[in-house]
């Protein structure tokens, strides 16, 4: 797996799927898009006061995220094994 430099001037966006936390990259998450759940989270037009906690809450099952933030990330969707 291939580093990747990080671009974002060290800002990360932080997540609580479900109870589950996960950090990503601004970049990461506009890869879904402005029109998206995701995107629209970030943009200051849709949400120009960020949370208190500076952690976004998604009531979603985050196993399933993770394969989105993975496809988000390489463009490729990769389903595991059974």
């Amino acid at each position: 797996m291939a580093m990747r430099r990080e671009q974002d001037d060290g800002h990360k966006v932080k997540l609580n799927v479900g109870g589950k936390r996960f950090v990503t990259s601004p970049s990461t998450v506009e890869n879904a898009g402005r029109e998206s759940m995701l995107g629209a989270m970030i943009s200051h037009d849709w949400a120009p006061e960020k949370p208190n906690s500076h952690e976004y809450f998604i009531d979603r099952n985050p196993d399933y995220f993770s394969l989105l933030l993975d496809f988000l990330r390489t463009g490729e969707l990769h389903f595991p094994p059974h």
